[in-house]
């Protein structure tokens, strides 16, 4: 049981970490917070709030990933080497498909939502 809670603690440590020292996952972080609250205010379906999750939690686990070779790369390589670039931009890539996919399927899941309430609004209003 004492290997399961380090286990969890060293985990928890690597959240921390990443929230404390990335700007770009306090606002992915923001951001999920931000939709969330949005998707209940919506009321979306839970399959819409489950696929939100999935999409947060990709984004989320692509950024610490990141920032995990980041680290790993800065312990071994002092100067500037190629490749050690190549690394990095390949992980930071791979945040910024999932950030896209994130908007593409946010955007299918609000857009009818949010043209109807500004439709409603607009018929208020004129």
């Amino acid at each position: 049981m004492k290997k399961l809670t380090d286990s969890l603690g060293h985990a928890i440590d690597g959240i921390i970490y990443c929230i404390k020292t990335q700007k770009n996952m306090r606002t992915h972080i923001t951001a999920a917070v931000m939709v969330m609250m949005a998707s209940i205010f919506l009321k979306l379906s839970r399959i819409e709030i489950l696929i939100l999750c999935l999409v947060i939690a990709f984004v989320i686990v692509c950024e610490m990933f990141n920032t995990a070779i980041e680290k790993a790369i800065d312990i071994n390589v002092k100067e500037y080497n190629p490749l050690a670039k190549v690394s990095k931009d390949v992980a930071a890539g791979a945040v910024l498909v999932s950030a896209i996919c994130s908007i593409a399927i946010g955007y299918l899941l609000f857009a009818n939502k949010i043209k109807f309430i500004i439709k409603a609004i607009l018929n208020i209003l004129l």
